[in-house]
């Protein structure tokens, strides 16, 4: 009996040793991609509660059974699972998620990231759940970015303005848009996605991130890559809501109610990993007889063949828009994209990649069908080498790249069909990229030479950076963009840009505050050619602007605790833009004879009003500038000509600054997301009224306004279940003294109610869903 006792108490110790063995404390360091400690990353034990972050040396510490898993993840990089027990010979490494921003796919990561002023958006970190366009959860998150949807129409359409806006002749000027790699121009690649297949958007502003797409990209650059899920769960999503759209003026608009629905598939099939997506929007706008249906899919696969030598990734893209308006309009959209990365046997530093897409879009209006094809091919070589301790890095890149877009115009009515002639663009660009890091020094140059049908332009870039420390870089960079070297140029075609960027990216401790600072200088240059009806002389007109401005951006983790969390984030950028237009005549007529005029983007010509003793405008009284007077000398003041205008210098519909201002709060996973973005020293045009508009028309429009307030829940680990349930309010309130209709106009002229569509408050209900069927 005693015996036995003793064996008991024996088994006892041991089995309690190897519980207190079992439920230990492990270690380890997190090293980001050139083997330095990587500040901040989440440390879980999967399956459980328990977290921690790593420390300022990478170092963290966890309790965790024998044989559990760790699952450690960090923004832009792929999470990183380790079981426990091979925790003491892993390599905790982390492999970057974000591709490269050339092609949107080739190389691994972030050389390129430290040189260039970019702005990078994860989706997943600030989606509401609401977004039904791109730009709805870009508001107010990038500095030097406006983003102005059309009047607030219900139809997805908006204008992106980065610094400024880069054409001196075109007021709509847009960023070029890239998707997985591919770029038409405009709109094009973007058309037929839905946000919920985006994944992350990276904003590139000044020529050292921009001159590798060539003149296209003098408007700045969006680069958007799509969702490719990793691991090889087996699972399904859901992301729907519905919404209440309430127009608080007596007017003749009326509420409404929207509904969003999306749902998503992932996994593999065999050794394939694929994802599929199905999404169906219905938008009612508060204006009768306005809104919008929006049907798409996507799928994307993506094998790794050849022992991982060989990558293919495919997907394609469908969007159907149906715009309701007094007219009805039917869009279609198409993209479907193939990109193989070939890593030579043997030679696994030597890369061959080719991206192809085709893209189709269409318009159909009653009788009216627009439709336009574009095809893109990328075709290039890359030599790329890491030394073995990840301290340096060298990179070379040459392809080849062929950009075709055609277009053409149909009218058919009754029992004839006209068929208008085709507007065809088509380019041929060779381009080379070198990249080289040396411990904590980079360095990266651009060249690109683009070819057209009557005309060749060149562009390039140079720029460097330095880490003295992992949590401070210096960047300086310079290029051109456009720059004719042969040929004879049209109107359109003979512009060039140039741009000049300083810039310091900060990170404190455990990366709890980080910010940025960038000043630069963006000169845009456009000349027209054309015959004086004076003397036959050969004129060519010059038209330049010029930006000049900073950004700056700051986010903090305030509180970052298990159960608590509360995050804020703001930028605000300045910029002064100055036009100038400069008549260049003949060298053979005349060498050195020109005229220079000076002033504000966006200004207006009107009529200067008359005011009383008090500062009141006197109605429909103007200043008579070049009176015109009768046969007995008296001066006719009655009459006003065109050229009684003026150019009001001082006020712009571009403004001076643009801020965002957003902030997150949870507990115990209850959680409340406001966003908000402002414009400051703005004027808008108020032509409600008909008749002579003067300067007494023009007023302040700054605003600040409160994009979205979201009350949710979220919930993990029930079943297989995992989401969020949310409440929201869209637009609930703008902060302006303007006494018009809608601040926020692109152009800054306001119609009014009619014509210039206000914004409707928006709320929401919904819900986020994520199912793992099969680990």
């Amino acid at each position: 009996m005693n015996l036995l006792r003793k064996v008991s108490a024996v088994l006892c110790v041991l089995l309690v040793s190897s519980s207190v063995f079992a439920q230990g404390r492990v270690s380890g360091i997190v090293k980001d991609r050139k083997g330095e400690p990587l500040i901040g990353a989440n440390v879980y034990v999967k399956g459980t509660t328990i977290s921690t972050i790593s420390g300022l040396n990478g170092d963290f510490m966890i309790a965790a059974d024998s044989n559990a898993v760790l699952l450690i993840t960090f923004n832009g990089y792929q999470n990183l699972e380790v079981p426990v027990r091979d925790l003491a010979t892993a390599n905790l490494q982390m492999k970057p998620v974000i591709p490269d921003d050339f092609t949107g796919f080739y190389s691994n990561d972030s050389y390129y990231n430290v040189t260039a002023n970019n702005t990078l958006i994860l989706a997943d970190d600030v989606t509401t759940g609401l977004e039904t366009d791109v730009y709805q959860f870009l508001l107010g998150r990038v500095p030097g970015l406006e983003i102005i949807s059309r009047g607030g129409n219900p139809w997805g359409q908006a204008d992106y303005r980065l610094r400024g806006g880069y054409s001196p002749t075109n007021e709509n000027a847009k960023p070029l848009f890239v998707v997985d790699g591919v770029y038409f121009g405009g709109d094009f690649a973007i058309d037929a996605l839905n946000p919920d297949d985006i994944e992350t958007v990276r904003f590139l502003k000044d020529a050292a991130a921009t001159s590798q797409y060539g003149d296209a990209g003098s408007n700045g650059v969006v680069v958007i890559t799509t969702r490719r899920p990793l691991g090889k769960t087996l699972a399904a999503g859901y992301n729907g809501n519905v919404s209440y759209n309430v127009y608080d003026k007596d007017s003749t608009y009326e509420n409404s109610i929207s509904t969003k629905h999306n749902a998503n598939v992932w996994g593999l099939a065999g050794p394939v990993p694929y994802r599929a997506s199905l999404g169906f929007n219905k938008i009612n706008g508060v204006m009768e007889n306005t809104g919008s249906d929006r049907l798409s899919a996507a799928f994307w696969v993506g094998p790794n063949l050849l022992d991982e030598h060989l990558k293919i990734d495919a997907n394609g893209y469908f969007r159907n828009v149906k715009k309701r308006d007094y007219d009805t309009l039917n869009f279609n959209r198409f993209m479907g994209t193939l990109k193989v990365d070939y890593s030579v046997h043997s030679f696994e530093d030597l890369h061959v990649n080719i991206l192809t897409s085709y893209a189709q879009n269409s318009n159909k209006l009653e009788d009216t069908t627009i439709a336009k094809k574009g095809f893109f091919f990328d075709g290039n070589l890359a030599y790329a080498h890491e030394s073995e301790d990840n301290r340096h890095y060298v990179e070379l890149k040459a392809g080849l790249i062929v950009n075709s877009l055609k277009g053409n115009a149909g009218f058919e009515e009754e029992e004839y069909y006209y068929e208008q002639s085709s507007d065809k663009i088509k380019s041929n660009s060779f381009y080379g990229q070198f990249n080289v890091a040396l411990n904590r020094f980079y360095f990266k140059a651009n060249a690109r030479y683009n070819t057209y049908s009557d005309y060749n332009t060149a562009s390039g870039s140079v720029s460097l950076a330095v880490k003295p420390t992992s949590l401070v870089a210096l960047r300086v960079g310079a290029g051109f963009l456009g720059v004719v070297v042969k040929g004879k140029t049209d109107s359109l075609s003979n512009f060039n840009t140039l741009t000049y960027d300083l810039g310091i990216d900060i990170g404190g401790p455990k990366k709890r505050v980080y910010g940025s600072a960038d000043f630069y200088v963006h000169h845009n240059a456009h000349v027209y050619s054309f015959s004086s009806i004076d003397d036959n002389k050969d004129v060519n007109k010059e038209m330049t602007l010029t930006n000049v401005g900073g950004e700056f951006m700051l986010n903090a983790r305030v509180i970052d605790k298990k159960k608590v969390k509360w995050r804020i984030g703001g930028n605000l950028s300045y910029n002064v833009s100055v036009t100038a237009h400069r008549d260049l005549y003949n060298r053979s007529v005349n060498k050195d004879s020109c005229q220079v005029i000076g002033d504000k983007p966006l200004t207006y010509n009107v009529y200067e009003s008359v005011y009383d003793s008090n500062g009141n405008p006197i109605p429909g009284l103007y200043v008579n500038r070049y009176s015109e007077y009768n046969n007995y000398g008296q001066q006719i003041q009655e009459k006003l000509d065109p050229n009684d205008r003026i150019t009001t210098e001082d006020f712009s519909a571009l403004p001076t600054a643009v801020a965002g201002l957003n902030t997150y709060f949870e507990v115990m996973d209850a959680y409340l997301q406001v966003d908000s973005h402002a414009s400051i020293n703005r004027f808008n045009l108020d032509r409600s009224n008909s008749g002579y508009v003067g300067t007494a028309d023009i007023h302040n429009s700054t605003f600040l306004r409160i994009d979205n307030i979201v009350l949710g829940y979220k919930f993990k680990n029930i079943w297989k279940l995992s989401g969020r349930a949310y409440a929201a309010v869209q637009n609930p309130y703008v902060f302006t003294k303007y006494v018009g209709n809608e601040p926020e106009i692109y152009n800054g002229i306001d119609y009014g109610e009619y014509f210039n569509y206000q914004r409707p408050t928006i709320f929401s209900v919904g819900v986020k869903l994520n199912v793992n069927i099969k680990d």
